[in-house]
């Protein structure tokens, strides 16, 4: 410890800078099995965001399927997801630049096969007994104010030809065909529900060709149906969350019975496609992942006695990022720790190996460099209970004065009905290695606590879960854990929404950072996508007849009462959060006076992916908060401009 050097908190320089956080990482998704090969798909920043096939080779080096031209990715319901299917060796997979499906052989040169213009697919699967591909299918080509959203498939024996087999309903997802290739379910829903509000679970019969009959709804709008999915012997079974937990039910003899009960949650908010938190080893066993009080586990699901044992891993992982697949008995997944970086793991039930076969991250950092976190529970307005994960500073080159307690930044997650990872996070570790300490709140709203935890935020966004946050930084101050004078919050997305709402609802904030924010409601519900345009009516209220809610609760109106300091960042091609609710409240805020910088970003979308601009970003971020808390850098940031300073 006499190494240690003494400076204040925050002040800290740090082995990892911006460039460590991007430099050699990648996203990992979308893990594909095929006759034994593996496949997922890397998000490379340094390549500005390309999203990449890569089929594993465990002799060498992975290899690239595609070429660089093409980037793998949907934007169906614009978070895409499900953009890829792979059988005997081809590739089917959409191409982020038109939308349109292309096959690939091997490492030839792909083929569009979907001739329809401005039309965007996901959820791809390849229907082995027609040679079809079936997908679900948004067009931006019927003349009407939102997308049409529809089942198709595609005739690969007959000239590509593409046919709607299910239409009516807003919104499709999770169409998967029985083993014996006679039976196709999915799952649809409607306005205003979001697909973990409540959806159908639909069942039908399909032709010789791939044409639906005999449709029948198996679950009605009332609760919320995740991942239906055909057993070995032909048994659908499916994750619902009536019980008031997302648990394990079949569907057997035209009746519905519940496989598990557990306070437990074995389901997620299906934000994007092909998600995937079980598979079947066989038609007796299911392995599983899934949540309890914030933490992830993989258990073993004994479908004749209706049982769950749990794999014991070496620590807790959390695998909310990624589907999971099987193959020979061994199970692919991704998922991180609290000392490792995400990563694609392959695990083998029966010797209980854990194997890593691609880490996010190339780059190593010491151990004691990495600061874990701590979870805590504390108690919020109306007598409940709000969770998060605290991560105290740490430094192996630094101390500060034990007078000083340390500066505290409040991570909002998105979502809302997102969670917060414990998975290793360079981000996050770029923080409290400088000094500063973290809380991660998993705020009432969130996921993984149970039906009633995650719609305890319904009519009340910008009131529950600013209470929250709130309630989480008096818990740190009056247990005498972090300086109450340099709090901060930052936020993206729905959480940029909660940071503006928390700024101009409390002076317990130092200074705020909106990742591409939400500060106008009602913009926000006239001018976003379809999936979204109409989330707002259970978050808030029903529009318009309650438009005088979403004037009150828009920060936009609230200016006035934003006296803290902020930085905003804002992707100038994002279609979810559009960069005018930047720009207003960007504007407002210079009007009002409020000491204010921000950051426009071209060809960026909701969530950066350039490389670069990730940097520019966290170094910026960094900068504007050295100089409103007045923190003297040990090193120094590239400035970024502060207005009303």
């Amino acid at each position: 410890m006499n190494h240690l050097k003494i400076a204040p908190f925050g002040s800290w320089k740090s082995i990892i800078t911006s460039d460590f956080v991007v430099k050699e990482t990648v996203g990992l998704s979308e893990i594909r099995l095929d006759n034994g090969d593996i496949y997922w798909i890397e998000m490379r920043p340094e390549e500005s965001g390309r999203n990449v096939l890569v089929k594993y080779n465990p002799k060498g080096s992975n290899i690239d399927i595609n070429p660089s031209e093409y980037s793998v990715r949907s934007r169906v319901h614009e978070y895409g997801g499900g953009p890829v299917c792979i059988a005997n060796g081809t590739t089917y997979f959409v191409n982020n630049k038109n939308q349109l499906i292309y096959r690939q052989f091997g490492k030839n040169d792909p083929e569009l096969i979907s001739q329809m213009q401005k039309m965007r697919y996901a959820d791809l699967v390849f229907d082995k007994h027609r040679n079809n591909i079936v997908s679900v299918r948004e067009s931006h080509n019927n003349g009407k104010n939102e997308p049409l959203n529809e089942i198709i498939f595609i005739d690969l024996n007959n000239k590509l030809n593409e046919k709607v087999i299910v239409t009516g309903n807003d919104f499709y997802s999770n169409p998967r065909i029985s083993p014996d290739g006679k039976n196709m379910a999915w799952l649809s829903w409607n306005h205003p529900n979001m697909p973990w509000d409540g959806n159908e679970l639909w069942v039908a019969d399909l032709d010789s060709e791939g044409f639906l009959f005999n449709k029948r709804k198996i679950i009605s709008d009332q609760e919320s149906v995740f991942q239906p999915e055909w057993s070995p012997d032909g048994i659908l079974y499916f994750v619902s969350d009536r019980n008031g937990w997302w648990n394990l039910y079949r569907y057997n003899d035209n009746q519905v019975e519940i496989v598990l009960e557990a306070k437990a949650e074995f389901g997620s908010p299906m934000w994007v496609f092909g998600m995937s938190n079980y598979v079947f080893a066989s038609s007796d066993l299911i392995i599983s992942k899934y949540t309890k009080n914030g933490y992830w586990y993989i258990g073993k699901i004994n479908l004749k006695a209706n049982t769950l044992e749990d794999i014991e891993l070496e620590e807790g992982y959390d695998f909310s990022r990624s589907n999971i697949e099987i193959d020979q008995g061994k199970i692919y997944f991704g998922g991180g720790s609290v000392s490792k970086v995400f990563s694609i793991f392959e695990f083998n039930i029966n010797t209980n190996v854990l194997n890593t076969l691609k880490k996010s991250m190339s780059l190593d950092i010491p151990l004691n460099y990495i600061s874990k976190p701590e979870p805590i529970k504390f108690k919020t307005t109306e007598e409940a209970d709000s969770h998060a994960f605290f991560y105290p500073p740490c430094s192996n080159d630094f101390v500060a004065d034990d007078n000083e307690k340390p500066p505290l930044i409040v991570i909002i997650h998105g979502g809302p009905t997102g969670s917060a990872s414990i998975t290793l996070n360079m981000e996050v570790q770029y923080w409290t290695s400088r000094g500063f300490s973290v809380l991660d709140v998993n705020y009432r709203g969130s996921t993984g606590y149970g039906t009633e935890y995650r719609k305890a935020l319904n009519g009340k966004w910008g009131i529950a879960d600013v209470e929250d946050c709130i309630n989480g930084v008096q818990y740190l101050i009056n247990n005498n854990i972090v300086d109450k004078n340099r709090v901060v919050i930052r936020g993206s997305s729905a959480g940029g929404f909660t940071v503006m709402t928390a700024l101009a609802r409390s002076n317990i904030f130092a200074a705020g950072a909106s990742y591409y924010g939400v500060s106008d409601l009602e913009g926000l519900l006239l001018d976003t996508h379809k999936f979204e345009s109409k989330y707002l009516n259970t978050l808030i209220a029903p529009f318009p007849e309650n438009i005088d809610e979403y004037y009150s609760r828009s920060p936009l109106n609230n200016v006035k009462s934003i006296n803290t300091p902020m930085i905003i960042f804002q992707g100038l091609e994002d279609k979810i959060v559009p960069p005018s609710q930047s720009e207003k409240i960007l504007k407002s805020l210079i009007a009002n006076g409020t000491t204010v910088s921000s950051i426009f970003f071209e060809n960026e979308q909701h969530g950066f992916r350039n490389g670069n601009n990730i940097k520019k970003a966290l170094d910026g971020e960094l900068y504007f908060y050295s100089k409103v808390l007045k923190i003297d850098l040990l090193y120094e940031v590239e400035p970024i401009e502060i207005i009303n300073l």
